[in-house]
């Protein structure tokens, strides 16, 4: 097994098959540089599951919190109920429900000299789950193609895919390390935007070659033909 950040990940998130597992375990135990990323890992997952940690709330809040889930929910009807009855934009929610919530894992990389602070910070921070945050300090890290990828993706994880769209495709283009990773999410964002016919050329490309998101893309391809009037 060659080292591989992503199979770190996969493996402390327990979404290996267990082959995979026994693999990555004996690689950990040879191969002290994937050790040393790995227990950082487990640090930082540490912190996420402290900081989600649900505090006691006053019952008032809750109540406030019960009437803000109501409207989210009434407001979230009313927007499918609005989408529907758009000319030839009734399959953009259904297309919408398609794209992938997860975000791009992430091990802290190591940065070049000259991207100074605003890069690992806005990096970790991303880790953190505290997109908007990153996003302010990943655009301060210019002519980087690290901050403009994770730039890309903390826009669409905001839920802004126009935007994220616009860099994702970018740097899909311009960036071989992050070529595939970039044609995804550029993918993912498409969908929820409800390009159809795009995001399809997107995720017939990313199926037809060798890459780590070939099988996800050829399972999407099958459900957006599934939902085809």
């Amino acid at each position: 097994m060659k080292c591989d950040e992503i199979r770190l990940y996969e493996y402390l998130d327990g979404s290996l098959n267990p082959d995979q597992a026994r693999e990555t375990s004996a690689h950990l135990e040879n191969c002290a540089a994937c050790r040393e990323r790995f227990r950082i890992m487990e640090i930082l997952d540490r912190r996420e599951e402290q900081a989600v940690q649900p505090k006691p709330q006053p019952a008032s809040f809750r109540g406030e919190k019960w009437m803000l889930l109501a409207a989210t929910l009434l407001l979230t009807a009313l927007l499918s109920l609005f989408y529907s009855l758009l000319p030839g934009s009734s399959d953009a929610p259904a297309l919408a429900s398609l794209a992938t919530r997860r975000p791009y894992p992430l091990v802290l990389l190591e940065t070049r000299e000259g991207d100074g602070e605003m890069l690992p910070r806005g990096l970790q921070l991303y880790r953190e789950g505290r997109y908007r945050e990153a996003l302010s300090e990943l655009e301060k890290a210019e002519n980087s193609q690290d901050a403009l990828f994770f730039s890309g993706v903390s826009l669409y994880l905001l839920d802004e895919p126009a935007r994220a769209a616009q860099i994702l495709k970018r740097v899909a283009e311009v960036s071989e390390k992050w070529a595939d990773p970039a044609d995804w999410y550029y993918s993912q964002a498409l969908l929820r935007m409800g390009r159809r016919e795009e995001a399809i050329r997107v995720l017939r490309r990313l199926s037809a070659s060798d890459n780590r998101y070939q099988v996800e893309a050829r399972a999407q391809l099958g459900k957006i033909m599934e939902n085809e009037p």
